[in-house]
C-alpha cells in the first residue's frame, strides 16, 4: 500500500524516501513511534509539539516521507480521515 497515494490522493512521492512506524499495541505515544524514525533528533520534538497543539497524544502508526511536502490543493481525491499532517520539518542526515 503506497499511504501518500491511497489515503491522501497524492500522485507520486518516492517510496525509498518513506518510512512507517506502527505501534505494537493498538496505539502508542506519539513520541515513542516519533524516535524511531531516521533523523528524529533534527525534527522529533517539533512533530511531537505539532501533534500535540491538534490534540494527538496516542496514534496507530507514523508515516514520514523525506523531500516531499504535502499540498492538499494538489491532491485527486479526499484526504482520508484517519490521516493527519504534522507539518514540514527540516532534518540533518548526520544524526
Amino acid at each position: 500500500m503506497d499511504l501518500l497515494k491511497d489515503l491522501c490522493g497524492v500522485d507520486f512521492c518516492d517510496l525509498d524516501f518513506q518510512e512507517c512506524i506502527p505501534a505494537l499495541e493498538k496505539t502508542d505515544a506519539i513520541g515513542n513511534l516519533v524516535n524511531q524514525l531516521s533523523y528524529n533528533k533534527s525534527f522529533g520534538s517539533n512533530a511531537c509539539s505539532s501533534a500535540q497543539a491538534i490534540g494527538i497524544n496516542e496514534i496507530a502508526w507514523v508515516v514520514m516521507q523525506l523531500n516531499f511536502s504535502f499540498d492538499d490543493s494538489q491532491t485527486k481525491k479526499k484526504v482520508s480521515d484517519i490521516v493527519r499532517f504534522l507539518g514540514v520539518f527540516n532534518y540533518d542526515d548526520d544524526d
